[in-house]
């Protein structure tokens, strides 16, 4: 998992998964065109690559040199560098497409899983435009791909589920000089949060108080449903938050009251 994007030190080379929630979300970033060839050191194993053109090129263009020695794609598998079999990802699938190493063509802002059987080679993407019509890639099972001899790449990596990475908590906690606690969500973008619900209990496990708010924070003033203060004491609560029209539970937590 990547830190936060202000503390990434970004380089050529370098490749991220993001995991959107939404269709057409748009990714604001500032770019140094290039024009020249660009070189992309590769390592034993699955590495990830991309077209960093704004123009579609074609996998047959693609070469890998070790040494002094430069080869294309289909002449560096044939000398056991490389597969030349490149996969895409395909969101509407939710499945790898594999790129037609003859006539198939990468395309600018998608990435690809490319097998490396050794350490000391390098990609050369050339700026040469695919003149070939083809750019979509094949879609195949991962059986189907075992069964031609073809390894398979990593499955995307798996990330909670929201009711796993929201939490709920309180501010102050303990409540000591005040009376309003209040709830903060985080762990997910509130532009994504419908609604938040709590749920006080006293710790023989009773319903003492519940809120709900359109938002991300909800106040409590240590009341119960009938306005009066409530003794001091652990209280536990229970906060629901509200995406996608569905109610998701978080864990449950503690909130101390010391007047």
């Amino acid at each position: 998992m990547a830190p936060p994007p202000e503390n990434i030190r970004y380089h050529a080379g370098m490749g991220f998964w993001v995991r959107t929630y939404a269709n057409d979300v748009a990714v604001d970033a500032d770019l140094e065109a290039v024009s020249a060839a660009v070189e992309v050191p590769l390592r034993n194993g699955w590495n990830q690559i991309g077209d960093p053109f704004s123009f579609t090129v074609s996998v047959s263009d693609l070469k890998v040199r070790s040494g002094g020695t430069e080869l294309s794609l289909l002449d560096a598998q044939a000398q056991g560098w490389v597969s030349a079999y490149l996969f895409g990802y395909d969101t509407a699938s939710g499945g790898y497409v594999m790129i037609d190493p003859a006539s198939g063509c990468v395309q600018p802002w998608h990435g690809y899983w490319m097998r490396m059987y050794r350490d000391d080679c390098v990609l050369i993407v050339p700026p040469t435009e695919c003149s070939s019509l083809s750019t979509a890639g094949q879609p195949l099972s991962s059986k189907e791909l075992r069964a031609r001899g073809i390894d398979v790449p990593p499955s995307p990596p798996v990330i909670p589920q929201a009711s796993e990475q929201v939490c709920v908590i309180a501010v102050p906690n303990p409540v000591r000089d005040v009376h309003t606690v209040t709830f903060h969500v985080q762990g997910i973008d509130s532009s994504a949060l419908q609604s938040l619900r709590v749920e006080i209990y006293n710790l023989a496990g009773r319903l003492v108080w519940k809120g709900e708010v359109a938002g991300n924070e909800l106040s409590w003033h240590t009341d119960d449903s009938y306005g009066e203060y409530l003794a001091n004491g652990v209280y536990l609560y229970r906060a629901y938050v509200k995406v996608g029209d569905e109610w998701l539970p978080t864990e449950v937590g503690k909130v101390a009251v010391i007047r």
